[in-house]
Parts: structure tokens; sequence; C-alpha cells
């Protein structure tokens, strides 16, 4: 084989795999390209984007578990516990065998529940049954 044949062929398979490469990139479905943005707007240090990026993944794939977890993360570093408790149940919900996931899930519904108890926003106070005098 001559080096000008050589250089052709490697050409073409230097083609080949490019358009297969973009071809590829082209697979992606929305849900893991928005995790993917997210990741790197995570790393970037960018929560509020990253939690947009998020947000569209699970929107796009409910059942992105790495997206629940990452955005959990997010809230959690945002303060944001109640989407926080949330994520991680979701995330628990899809990997009920991650106990990592599960016992942040259980810590952050905690927080919540010890919240709603000091505040005393327990809910709605109840109307008065019928007939019965209205305390107040």
């Amino acid at each position: 084989m001559t080096l000008q044949a050589s250089i052709a062929r490697r050409a073409q398979r230097l083609i080949a795999v490019a358009l297969v490469g973009g071809a590829l990139a082209g697979c992606l479905s929305p849900s893991k390209r928005h995790f993917d943005r997210a990741r790197i707007l995570f790393e970037r240090r960018d929560l509020k984007g990253a939690k947009v990026e998020l947000v569209q993944a699970i929107e796009a794939d409910p059942d992105l578990l790495e997206a629940h977890k990452l955005l959990a993360r997010v809230d959690e570093y945002l303060g944001d516990q109640q989407d926080a408790a949330l994520e991680y149940e979701a995330a628990a919900r899809l990997d009920p065998a991650d106990p990592r996931v599960r016992n942040k899930a259980r810590f952050y519904r905690r927080q919540l529940d010890r919240r709603m108890d000091h505040s005393g926003d327990a809910g709605p106070t109840p109307a008065p049954a019928h007939g019965a005098p209205a305390h107040g």
C-alpha cells in the first residue's frame, strides 16, 4: 500500500468516526442533555442554573434517579429543606436499596416535621362542630 493510499484510508476512518460521534451526540435524550448541563453548572457552583436544568431533566424523565439525587444536593446547598426532602424521597422511591438516600430523606422529613411542630403551624384549625360554641 502506498503512503497516499494509507493516508486516504486513515482520513476515511477519521471521517467515519466523526460522523458516528456526531450522530451519537444527537441521540442523547433531552433529560440527559439537561442533566449533563446541570452537572457542569453544579461544578461551576451555579446552583440556580443547575436547578433549572435539573427540573427540566426531571420533567423530561421523572425516573432519572441521578437528576433527583443532584437536585436534592442543590436544594441542600440552597438551604431549601422542603425541596431537598421531596427530591431525596423521590430518589429513595426510585432506588430503595440506597441507604444514604433513604437516610437523607428521613433526615429532611424529620427536620420539616420538627419545624412544623415548633412553629405551631400544624395546619388549619378545624371548624367547631355544628352547634358547638366557637372559642375565640
